[in-house]
C-alpha cells in the first residue's frame, strides 16, 4: 500500500495550485498521518510515506473514514476552498471490527461533503470468501457510478497498475467541474493547467 501511495505521488505534479496529498491511517483509531499542506517537495513526501510503518491492528473504517472528513479535509490541515477533492481508500479487505461501528454514514458524509471517493481492496489475501458485509462497504463507499469508484484486486501486486487510471480520472473529473485540481488562482491560471 506504500509503493500505491508514493507512485502515485511520484505520477502527479505537486504544488499550491496543483495537487496535494495527505494520508489518513486507520488501525485501531483513524489519524491523519500527512497532512494535505504537509510539503509540495517529492522526495520529501516520498521519504515520509515510506517511514510510515503497518503494525498488526484492527480494521477500523468507521474512523479512518471520520478522520478522512472530520481532519484530512479541513483547510486548518490544508484543504483549500474551491478545489476538487478526492479520496482514494486503500482497504485489505477485512472485515472491519464489529466494535468500531457502522462505517457507512460516515462514507456519505464524506460523499456528500464533495469529495469524489474512490475504493481499491483486496480479496485474494482472505481466508474465506468475502462476505455481506464486504458487499454493503463496497456498495456504499465509493462514489457512483461504481464501476469507475470501486475495484476489487487480487493482491497487492496489482495496486500499481491502478496509478495512472486513478490519476487520469482524478484528473478528468477536475476538468468536467471545471477547477485543476489546487482551484482557481485570481487573476492567472494554475501553474501547468492547460486549457
Amino acid at each position: 500500500m506504500l509503493n500505491f501511495s508514493t507512485e502515485y505521488v511520484g505520477s502527479v505534479p505537486l504544488g499550491s495550485y496543483r495537487y496535494q496529498v495527505g494520508v489518513v491511517w486507520y488501525g485501531n483509531r483513524g489519524t491523519v498521518k500527512i497532512p494535505l499542506n504537509y510539503t509540495n517537495d517529492k522526495t520529501n513526501l516520498t521519504s515520509t510515506i515510506n517511514l510510515l510503518r503497518f503494525n498488526k491492528r484492527k480494521t477500523n473504517l468507521v474512523a479512518g473514514l471520520n478522520a478522512t472528513v472530520s481532519e484530512g479535509f479541513q483547510e486548518w490541515n490544508g484543504a483549500r476552498q474551491g478545489a476538487y477533492k478526492a479520496a482514494i481508500v486503500l482497504w485489505d479487505g477485512e472485515e472491519p471490527n464489529e466494535e468500531f461501528g457502522d462505517a457507512v454514514p460516515y462514507a456519505s458524509m464524506l460523499r456528500e461533503s464533495g469529495v469524489e471517493v474512490f475504493v481499491l481492496t483486496l480479496t485474494g489475501h482472505l481466508f474465506s470468501a468475502p462476505n455481506d458485509t464486504f458487499w454493503e462497504l463496497m456498495q456504499e463507499i465509493p462514489s457512483l457510478p461504481l464501476h469507475q469508484h470501486g475495484f476489487i484486486l487480487n493482491s497487492y501486486s496489482e495496486l500499481s497498475t491502478y496509478v495512472l487510471f486513478l490519476r487520469d480520472t482524478i484528473w478528468q473529473s477536475c476538468m468536467t467541474n471545471g477547477l485543476p485540481p489546487g482551484g482557481p488562482i485570481p487573476n492567472q491560471p494554475p501553474p501547468g493547467w492547460h486549457q
